[in-house]
């Protein structure tokens, strides 16, 4: 008898969950976004988070698929450049993009010519749409 009512208080819990989350999406999408990404650093990037979205691997010149979600620009990021873990600082109070079709353009530059320097990069990012 216990078991029966874990199975079926289970199994509620589970249906509430889903219609949850099913019911919250479609309003969620409405202020969606379609986002890719533009690597113009010169050099391939790897592990690409862009305000927490996995991007993934990033060729030189290469363009990612576009992806929907609700984004906040392309301030916020994560990824490595010649194996150098580089990431920015979350910025507070950014509106929503809204419907429409966006590109973060990435691009990188030495912060300065010294040879130690090599690794040390200024990363930009910028959008292009709507």
């Amino acid at each position: 008898m216990k078991t029966t009512a874990y199975v079926l208080g289970t199994l509620v819990i589970l249906i509430a969950g889903i219609g949850a989350a099913l019911w919250s999406r479609p309003q969620a999408l409405m202020n969606a976004s379609d986002v890719r990404l533009r690597n113009e650093t010169g050099l391939p990037v790897s592990a690409v988070r862009i305000n927490g979205v996995y991007y993934g691997d990033l060729g030189v010149g290469a363009t990612t698929p576009y992806k929907k979600y609700v984004a906040y620009g392309c301030s916020d990021y994560q990824l490595r450049i010649d194996g150098v873990q580089l990431e920015s600082s979350p910025m507070l109070g950014v509106k929503a993009l809204g419907p429409g079709e966006f590109t973060c353009v990435l691009s990188s530059s030495p912060i300065d010519d010294s040879s130690e320097a090599h690794s040390r990069r200024h990363v930009q990012l910028s959008l292009e749409g709507k």
